[in-house]
């Protein structure tokens, strides 16, 4: 993959470890500009923190990935250019897993192996099989748009960091439109869900479900 100057893409290097959880690396990620003062993942024997983004270049999320990977790249080469993370540079490992599990597992594994201190997947079904894995490992998982809805209860996910809404939070908003729609009221109403028979496709379904009961719409 193409990289920015400053990100150090694919730079490999082995060493020990230490993890956070969603708390600390939030709370470390919001003072990127101070020095470090929190337990990351580092490495002994160079100043480096290694971010692995194993995504999909080439089958189903083409419409995006490139653009998002960019835009973190992008910003990794401003932190480092900025001194990184309390003297420590960003390292991101970057690989195509193309959206098929074997090789997104393969890409987690490795980025374990090697220190990872994040790993993003950009892909419901990847995040969905890896969720187990980060939260035995202690690693960070981003899930942008993408993965378990329910993943946003940091109680009981408190490795997996969602930056976005939601399915659960868009289907409510959109049972809420419909309702301010339909002045206000549900009841008695039909809604279709159109969806591809896949775990990314499903994610809806509970929420839209317990509204269904809720609102009164079939």
């Amino acid at each position: 993959m193409p990289s920015g100057d400053g990100a150090s893409i694919n730079d490999r290097a082995g060493g020990n470890r230490m993890s956070l959880d969603r708390r600390s690396f939030i709370a470390g990620s919001a003072a990127l500009a101070a020095p470090l003062a929190l337990p990351v993942q580092v490495f002994a024997q160079e100043k480096i923190v290694r971010f692995s983004l194993p995504q999909d270049f080439t089958r189903i999320y083409t419409f995006v990935t490139s653009e998002y990977n960019q835009g973190q790249r992008d910003y990794f080469t401003l932190v480092n250019d900025r001194g990184g993370i309390g003297g420590y540079k960003i390292v991101a490992d970057i690989t195509d897993h193309a959206n098929d599990l074997p090789r997104a597992i393969e890409a987690y594994e490795r980025g374990k192996r090697e220190g990872a201190v994040l790993i993003d997947p950009l892909s419901t079904p990847v995040a969905r099989a890896l969720v187990p894995r980060a939260l035995e490992d202690k690693i960070n998982m981003i899930t942008a748009y993408s993965g378990r809805s329910d993943a946003a209860d940091g109680s009981a996910f408190p490795y997996v960091l969602p930056l976005s809404i939601n399915y659960w939070t868009q289907a409510g908003l959109i049972i809420e439109q419909f309702k301010k729609t339909e002045k206000g009221s549900l009841k008695g109403k039909k809604i279709v869900f159109v969806h591809i028979d896949t775990p990314f496709g499903k994610e809806p379904l509970p929420i839209l479900n317990v509204l269904a009961k809720k609102e009164g719409y079939e």
